[in-house]
Protein backbone atom coordinates (compact mmCIF):
# COMPACT_ATOMS: atom_id res chain seq x y z
CA UNK A 1 0.00 0.00 0.00
CA UNK A 2 1.64 3.72 -0.81
CA UNK A 3 1.68 6.65 1.78
CA UNK A 4 -1.48 8.25 0.41
CA UNK A 5 -3.50 5.50 0.14
CA UNK A 6 -2.24 4.18 3.78
CA UNK A 7 -2.75 8.41 4.61
CA UNK A 8 -5.87 8.14 3.33
CA UNK A 9 -7.19 4.91 5.30
CA UNK A 10 -6.08 6.54 8.46
CA UNK A 11 -8.10 9.88 8.11
CA UNK A 12 -11.14 7.57 7.07
CA UNK A 13 -10.87 5.77 10.43
CA UNK A 14 -9.88 8.91 12.44
CA UNK A 15 -13.08 10.62 11.00
CA UNK A 16 -15.09 7.37 11.62
CA UNK A 17 -14.02 7.26 15.23
CA UNK A 18 -14.22 11.21 16.12
CA UNK A 19 -18.28 10.89 14.46
CA UNK A 20 -19.16 8.92 17.61
CA UNK A 21 -21.12 9.67 20.54
CA UNK A 22 -18.63 10.94 23.51
CA UNK A 23 -20.21 7.87 25.60
CA UNK A 24 -19.68 5.97 22.46
CA UNK A 25 -15.99 7.03 21.86
CA UNK A 26 -15.38 6.10 25.17
CA UNK A 27 -16.12 2.66 24.41
CA UNK A 28 -13.71 2.85 22.21
CA UNK A 29 -10.65 3.44 24.18
CA UNK A 30 -8.77 0.22 23.92
CA UNK A 31 -5.21 -0.43 23.55
CA UNK A 32 -5.09 -0.66 19.53
CA UNK A 33 -7.52 2.43 18.86
CA UNK A 34 -5.02 4.31 21.14
CA UNK A 35 -1.93 3.47 19.41
CA UNK A 36 -3.86 3.74 16.26
CA UNK A 37 -4.63 7.37 17.42
CA UNK A 38 -0.92 8.11 18.59
CA UNK A 39 -0.09 7.06 15.47
CA UNK A 40 -1.94 9.45 13.33
CA UNK A 41 -1.01 12.35 15.60
CA UNK A 42 1.98 11.46 14.93
CA UNK A 43 1.72 11.49 11.57
CA UNK A 44 -0.85 14.74 11.35
CA UNK A 45 -0.02 16.52 14.07
CA UNK A 46 3.74 16.18 14.61
CA UNK A 47 4.47 18.71 17.23
CA UNK A 48 1.71 18.16 19.12
CA UNK A 49 1.44 14.33 20.46
CA UNK A 50 -1.72 12.58 22.20
CA UNK A 51 -1.33 11.85 26.03
CA UNK A 52 -0.44 8.39 26.75
CA UNK A 53 -2.33 6.24 28.92
CA UNK A 54 -5.76 8.05 27.98
CA UNK A 55 -8.47 5.66 28.97
CA UNK A 56 -12.81 5.79 28.76
CA UNK A 57 -13.67 9.43 29.16
CA UNK A 58 -10.17 10.91 28.70
CA UNK A 59 -9.63 9.18 25.56
CA UNK A 60 -13.33 10.44 24.40
CA UNK A 61 -12.96 14.00 25.21
CA UNK A 62 -9.23 14.06 23.41
CA UNK A 63 -10.67 12.37 20.01
CA UNK A 64 -13.28 15.06 20.25
CA UNK A 65 -11.01 18.09 21.22
CA UNK A 66 -8.92 17.27 18.45
CA UNK A 67 -11.93 16.91 16.14
CA UNK A 68 -12.79 20.28 17.33
CA UNK A 69 -9.42 21.33 16.17
CA UNK A 70 -9.57 19.91 12.47
CA UNK A 71 -12.83 21.48 11.61
CA UNK A 72 -11.15 24.55 13.10
CA UNK A 73 -8.39 23.99 10.99
CA UNK A 74 -9.43 23.10 7.91
CA UNK A 75 -12.34 25.71 7.97
CA UNK A 76 -9.44 28.39 8.24
CA UNK A 77 -7.39 26.32 4.98
CA UNK A 78 -10.80 26.87 2.94
CA UNK A 79 -10.66 30.68 3.97
CA UNK A 80 -6.72 31.17 2.93
CA UNK A 81 -7.51 29.52 -0.69
CA UNK A 82 -10.38 31.40 -1.12
CA UNK A 83 -8.64 34.43 -0.20
CA UNK A 84 -5.99 33.16 -2.62
CA UNK A 85 -7.73 32.78 -5.56
CA UNK A 86 -9.76 35.86 -4.99
CA UNK A 87 -6.24 37.92 -5.12
CA UNK A 88 -5.04 35.94 -8.12
CA UNK A 89 -8.11 37.10 -9.96
CA UNK A 90 -6.93 40.76 -8.93
CA UNK A 91 -4.01 39.73 -10.42
CA UNK A 92 -1.64 39.61 -7.61
CA UNK A 93 0.01 36.47 -7.66
CA UNK A 94 2.67 37.29 -4.90
CA UNK A 95 -0.10 38.46 -2.27
CA UNK A 96 -1.69 34.52 -2.98
CA UNK A 97 1.14 32.80 -2.47
CA UNK A 98 1.98 34.97 0.47
CA UNK A 99 -0.90 34.04 2.07
CA UNK A 100 -0.78 30.27 1.34
CA UNK A 101 2.72 30.17 2.46
CA UNK A 102 1.77 31.99 5.82
CA UNK A 103 -1.38 29.57 6.26
CA UNK A 104 1.33 26.83 5.41
CA UNK A 105 3.86 27.96 8.16
CA UNK A 106 1.10 28.06 11.37
CA UNK A 107 -1.15 25.07 10.49
CA UNK A 108 -0.33 22.38 12.95
CA UNK A 109 -2.15 20.00 10.67
CA UNK A 110 0.34 18.27 7.82
CA UNK A 111 -2.47 17.87 5.35
CA UNK A 112 -3.91 21.19 5.73
CA UNK A 113 -0.33 22.79 5.44
CA UNK A 114 0.28 20.53 2.33
CA UNK A 115 -2.71 21.21 0.29
CA UNK A 116 -1.85 25.38 0.76
CA UNK A 117 1.44 24.55 -0.61
CA UNK A 118 0.25 22.44 -2.94
CA UNK A 119 -2.07 25.03 -4.16
CA UNK A 120 1.04 27.72 -4.24
CA UNK A 121 2.44 25.25 -6.83
CA UNK A 122 -0.85 25.00 -9.20
CA UNK A 123 -0.39 28.95 -9.20
CA UNK A 124 3.28 28.37 -9.97
CA UNK A 125 2.58 25.88 -12.98
CA UNK A 126 0.15 29.01 -14.28
CA UNK A 127 -3.30 26.97 -13.25
CA UNK A 128 -6.02 29.11 -12.56
CA UNK A 129 -7.60 29.98 -10.04
CA UNK A 130 -10.70 27.63 -9.27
Amino acid sequence: MNSEKARELQWEWYRQLASLDRKVLAAQATETNLAAMQAFVAAQLPDHPLPPGLAGMEFADAVLRLRQNDRAWNRSLMEALIRADDLVKEQNLPQAVATLRSFSSICPWRLYAEVALNQVDSYANGEPAQ
